[in-house]
């Protein structure tokens, strides 16, 4: 199983394209995937919280992964 670990702000989407907090994952990673776009992840934030996710288009080329206020507020993050 190939495995991505990386350290990064949480990311914000405008209001008219939903306001959702998220985090981003470059193209050129996602392609290293067997799966590329259609690949699904086990997301761990601040050694913490665990979950499934999958890959939505940020528009420039790139991905992004939902981040829950659930999520967000376990990590002790402020929203």
């Amino acid at each position: 199983m190939t495995s991505y670990q990386n350290d990064q702000e949480i990311g914000q989407l405008e209001k008219r394209k939903g306001g959702y907090f998220f985090l981003k994952i470059e193209a050129d990673i996602i392609y290293q995937f067997t799966k590329k776009r259609h690949t699904r992840f086990i997301c761990t934030l601040e050694e913490r919280v665990t979950f499934q996710c999958g890959l939505n288009h940020l528009g420039d080329g790139n991905f992004f992964i939902i981040l829950s206020t659930k999520n967000l507020m376990a990590v002790g993050k402020k929203i």
